[in-house]
């Protein structure tokens, strides 16, 4: 065998049914498959028939790692996961997460690329990884807590206040379909329901603890030379370039003259960041600062980060007046997570509540952000009561803090209204009889369902039909950032943005200005295909999606343009396989195809054209989202063009080889990919 560098070589495989555990060669899907999401791709295809359900023992849950994982490669803390997903809509597909923290480098660490979970336990367990012990523990102790304490608990078993843990809360253990698994205080395993797969496996949650080291093909002193370059040239969190105020509200740039921190015992003074000084890059984000006009910034303590980040996007705060009402007073704060509550009449409290409580009870809220819009929309037009609700609608004039407790409670128990909210925005609205005005009347400009079930944070209707493309081609929200990190977060000027866009994508018609739709052209499919193809590198390495792919720099003097050769320059240091930006991206395009083939599988036809590959008819109409929940939003003016965005999609499997007529992969595009036994079984 042999010896792979970057690679740990070894993936655990733990049988839950029968208390199996044994070792997988990684040798066997690498390089082929980078690592991460194109592993478990793979294995999906291999190992899972299109017949499993996602609740169902065999289905697997397979949280992988890759091969920077655990090395000093910037934001490369992330772990990926791939299985069947009860939170999808219409059909139960195969899908992907991503987590950050610290826990794929303490895998890395023990020595492991990732695990495979498979069956079902006959009572509460949690897995306990120290290096090469490995051990199915009792877990009836830990069920019912909530992810705060169940990590608590198990760090202590451990015997090693080092190890790290994730787990689920009430909601994955009541089987919410769109429940999340957490690590630390708010790293999240979010779209895809699969806190619920590992509820349904009796699984409470992982620990692991490792002494390791990764072996990599280069010396530190090559690879801290490739870091240094690639932090000169990263923006702030989601391509943040320009600060305020020249980059505005939105820049994801928050350093600058006067900016303090005034959360902590003292109030410490940032002022201005200049992006050459790498020292304090640390300091340019202010997640608090960016949302809401700073409305959670009193409580900002300081910026905290993942392992091996050089951004630290998060925002670590504490709310003294939380401990009145049982609710940890201290957490992390970042994106959705955060600010998924916090209407004009709401107080600092009710957002941080609704922060606290999702994380602790392990709930999505990409979810349950739509249940709010929907729920107020019914309430608004009588077609429900606070008495039928259970849930104290009048609250919200008063903070909202009662409400936002007495929602997140009820749907973490599957207890009255909150039963049918845990199945989802898309199956709860069905039993409720509201769906068709959610996907095309009243309630749809407020409750913006897009495709697979799931909340639109990137509107297309605002970010083109690039964003339409990737939305209808993946298995979930697609939740890249590259065209909202240029058009919106980086606080550049749109024809700052435009040179950048001709020289990544083609030509300037690549990119619009928010809202501002141009038809369609080529150099959008091409730009949804990048995003597509770096998607794949990011979650197979694995990196951040707020780092990769460094599109844009903070310095006018390469106007702007960043380097979308690092993860490639990253990749063949660690593992030695020297392999240019072409050649990742090619890897990358194979796992692309074969997550088309795992669809086809699962949809049970070659023609997603007409079933996946879908908007929600309000997208092409010119409905105006009303209800804004933070910066991620974008109001949209206008509708896309159905037949224009027909005419994109058309192109994009053009470009891709793709059949035009179905949007199935060719056989020769398949075998060109080395994927000949795929196509044999689509019998294409």
């Amino acid at each position: 065998m042999v010896e792979l560098k970057g690679w740990a070589g070894k993936i655990l495989r733990i049988d839950l049914t029968s208390g199996k555990i044994e070792k997988v060669d990684t040798e066997r899907y690498v390089p082929k498959y980078i690592g991460g999401l194109g592993i478990g791709l793979r294995i999906m295809w291999d190992e899972v028939s299109g017949d499993v359900k996602p609740l169902d023992p065999e289905n697997k849950l397979i949280l992988m790692g890759g091969p920077l994982s655990g090395t000093l490669s910037p934001s490369s803390g992330r772990l990926t996961a791939v299985s069947k997903s009860p939170h999808t809509w219409p059909v139960e597909h195969t899908t992907r997460g991503n987590i950050g923290g610290h826990f794929g480098a303490e895998l890395r660490f023990a020595g492991y690329d990732g695990i495979i979970v498979e069956g079902k336990a006959s009572k509460p367990v949690y897995i306990a990884i120290h290096d090469d012990q490995v051990a199915i523990r009792d877990a009836v102790h830990l069920w019912g807590l909530d992810t705060y304490e169940a990590q608590r608990q198990m760090t202590k078993e451990m015997r090693d206040a080092r190890a790290k843990a994730m787990v689920i809360g009430p909601a994955g253990e009541k089987l919410v379909r769109t429940a999340v698994i957490i690590h630390g205080l708010k790293d999240a395993l979010g779209q895809g329901g699969f806190g619920a797969v590992m509820g349904s496996k009796n699984l409470k949650g992982i620990a692991v603890r490792g002494t390791g080291k990764v072996k990599m093909a280069c010396s530190s002193k090559e690879l801290l030379d490739i870091v240094e370059y690639a932090k000169s040239l990263i923006a702030a969190p989601i391509h943040g370039i320009i600060p305020p105020p020249v980059g505005g509200a939105s820049s994801g740039y928050r350093g600058r003259d006067g900016l303090q921190w005034v959360g902590g015992p003292k109030k410490l003074s940032i002022g201005k960041v200049d992006p050459k000084d790498l020292s304090r890059m640390g300091l340019r984000a202010h997640e608090a600062d960016r949302r809401f006009a700073g409305k959670m910034a009193p409580f900002h303590v300081k910026n905290i980060g993942c392992f091996s980040c050089p951004i630290a996007c998060k925002s670590y705060m504490t709310v003294p007046t939380m401990s009145k009402s049982g609710i940890p007073t201290s957490g992390e704060y970042v994106c959705l997570s955060a600010t998924w509550y916090s209407p004009p009449t709401s107080t600092h409290e009710a957002t941080f509540a609704a922060k606290q409580l999702i994380d602790t009870l392990g709930l999505n809220p990409w979810d349950l952000v739509m249940w709010v819009f929907l729920l107020r929309w019914m309430h608004q037009t009588g077609k429900i009561t606070e008495k039928e609700a259970g849930i104290p609608f009048s609250d919200e004039k008063k903070g909202g803090e009662r409400f936002i407790t007495a929602l997140c409670n009820k749907v973490a128990n599957r207890e009255g209204l909150g039963d049918i909210i845990a199945e989802g925005l898309p199956r709860g609205a069905m039993k409720l009889g509201v769906l068709d005005d959610v996907l095309r009347g009243d309630a749809a400009a407020q409750v913006m369902l897009c495709s697979h079930g799931m909340w639109d944070h990137y509107d297309p209707r605002s970010y083109s039909q690039v964003l339409g493309l990737t939305w209808v081609m993946d298995n979930r929200d697609p939740n890249r950032h590259e065209y909202p990190g240029m058009a919106l977060f980086s606080g550049a000027k749109i024809e700052d943005v435009k040179q950048v866009a001709k020289g990544l994508y083609g030509s300037e018609n690549a990119i619009d200005p928010i809202g501002k739709i141009t038809p369609y052209h080529p150099s959008k499919g091409k730009f949804a295909i990048s995003i597509d193809h770096h998607g794949i590198i990011k979650d197979s390495l694995p990196l951040c999606d707020w780092v990769f792919p460094v599109v844009l720099s903070p310095h006018a003097e390469r106007k702007y343009m960043g380097d979308m050769s690092i993860e490639s320059k990253l990749f063949s240091a660690v593992t030695g396989v020297k392999w240019s930006e072409q050649e990742l991206e090619k890897a990358a395009e194979r796992s692309w195809n074969l997550h088309r083939a795992v669809t086809i599988r699962d949809w049970k036809t070659v023609n997603l054209r007409e079933g996946h590959d879908w908007l929600p008819d309000v997208y092409f109409g010119s409905a105006t989202q009303t209800m804004a929940v933070s910066t991620v939003v974008g109001g949209a003016g206008g509708g896309l063009d159905r037949q224009d965005f027909e005419t994109a999609k058309t192109d994009y499997y053009r470009q891709r080889g793709w059949d035009e007529k179905t949007g199935a992969p060719t056989r020769k595009t398949l075998e060109e990919l080395d994927l000949k036994d795929v196509a044999d079984k689509l019998k294409l």
